[in-house]
């Protein structure tokens, strides 16, 4: 696979400290998934249970169990609001500031 070399390479950053939060595999996945789709400069994101499951394989069940799990270890902030896309819908925003100790003190100044 030849490499392209006129656009730069897209990644986003995922702290070391996520392998040492005592976190499952899947978790992580929708930990990683989250920081993935945030925005760098608010720290949040706003995808839907559906939105994350399409992207991890999961359902939307498994995703609400794993978003819970991570909002009681503190590790996101989740803001419940309704969002109206052909007269249904619903959607979460996510805070991922305390994921990360450096990022928690960026996001107080």
């Amino acid at each position: 696979m030849k490499r392209d070399t006129e656009r730069p390479p897209r990644y986003f950053p995922l702290p070391n400290e996520i392998f040492s939060l005592g976190l499952n595999a899947p978790e992580i996945a929708v930990l990683a998934y989250l920081m993935y789709r945030e925005d760098r400069r608010t720290f949040s994101c706003h995808p839907s249970y559906q939105t994350i499951g399409r992207a991890l394989k999961l359902s939307k069940n498994t995703v609400a169990k794993y978003v819970r799990s991570l909002w009681e270890k503190r590790l996101v902030h989740t803001q419940y609001t309704t969002f109206m896309k052909d007269g249904k819908g619903f959607f979460l925003a996510l805070s991922t500031a305390s994921t990360c100790p450096s990022k928690r003190r960026q996001s107080r100044r």
